[in-house]
């Protein structure tokens, strides 16, 4: 098993290559490279769900809160590597349409949420990620490549707007911080459609 320090070295990686994808100028050839990179870690944890995760190491050996950390958060993380690449250059993932599916269809196995009392922060953690990608201009031009992730994203951009406005408490009770990003976030994502 790998330890903590190198998987989030991982992790580190890729928060740095989504920024890089997400903000510069890349070639198509470097963009197809990144996307194969990211897309050949990725793999069934479940056999037969279709869901494919970014697998830092196995997840059969993470206690359940570690797994939020280790296997989900570098899941949102590849998505939002391929979200960038998809609306940029289309063509890089027409070829890996199925496996990039499998990538979102994995994002929504929690609905975005934290583990236990940190659903919540969990949830706003997640869309954090996930808006770092034009993830609007993606669904409306690609919502069919997996109907679950448009479905599971639509729901939890509903559940944030909850957050901003009080409907949806934290379960340990009101935490200002997290109704702060959660704010940032939904202003976010309204000017994303502009």
């Amino acid at each position: 098993m790998k330890t903590i320090e190198e998987m989030t070295r991982e992790i580190t990686h890729l928060e740095e290559t989504l920024v890089k994808v997400s903000s510069t100028d890349i070639s198509p050839d470097e963009l197809t490279h990144i996307a194969a990179a990211v897309q050949s870690n990725c793999r069934e944890v479940r056999p037969g769900s279709g869901m494919l995760f970014y697998v830092l190491d196995d997840p059969s050996e993470m206690p359940a809160d570690a797994r939020v950390d280790f296997l989900y958060h570098p899941t949102y993380l590849a998505a939002a590597i391929l979200i960038c690449i998809a609306v940029r250059a289309p063509d890089v993932l027409e070829k890996g349409t199925a496996s990039f599916a499998g990538v979102l269809r994995a994002c929504s196995g929690r609905n975005f949420h934290g583990h236990g009392y940190e659903s919540e922060k969990g949830l706003v953690d997640a869309l954090e990620t996930l808006l770092k990608a034009p993830v609007r201009a993606f669904l409306e031009k690609h919502a069919d490549v997996c109907p679950e992730f448009s479905a599971a994203f639509s729901a939890a951009i509903e559940e944030l707007r909850g957050v901003c406005g009080g409907t949806v408490q934290p379960t340990w009770g009101k935490d200002e911080n997290l109704v702060r990003r959660a704010k940032q976030l939904w202003s976010l994502w309204e000017n994303s459609g502009r």
